[in-house]
């Protein structure tokens, strides 16, 4: 589960705080990023979506991590 920042001239992905890209060396600043939220659901799949705003991301992964916890509580089986 992350936020990591993608790169929109060659779509590699660093982590957060990285100013510039380790593959084609471009600055990660203002319009040259994206954010790129990636949760590992309860079934071994993963939900990702590419956005804009860091704020946006951070509530997206906050959203998408709730679901997967409610979908596994549904998911476990019954003890008793």
């Amino acid at each position: 589960m992350a936020i990591n920042l993608r790169c929109k001239a060659c779509k590699s992905e660093s982590k957060l705080g990285t100013r510039t890209c380790k593959k084609c060396k471009s600055e990660l600043t203002g319009s040259n990023k994206k954010y790129r939220v990636v949760v590992k659901l309860p079934n071994g799949r993963r939900k990702c979506k590419q956005v804009d705003n860091l704020d946006f991301a951070r509530t997206l992964e906050t959203k998408y991590r709730t679901s997967a916890v409610e979908e596994e509580e549904i998911q476990a089986p019954v003890q008793g």
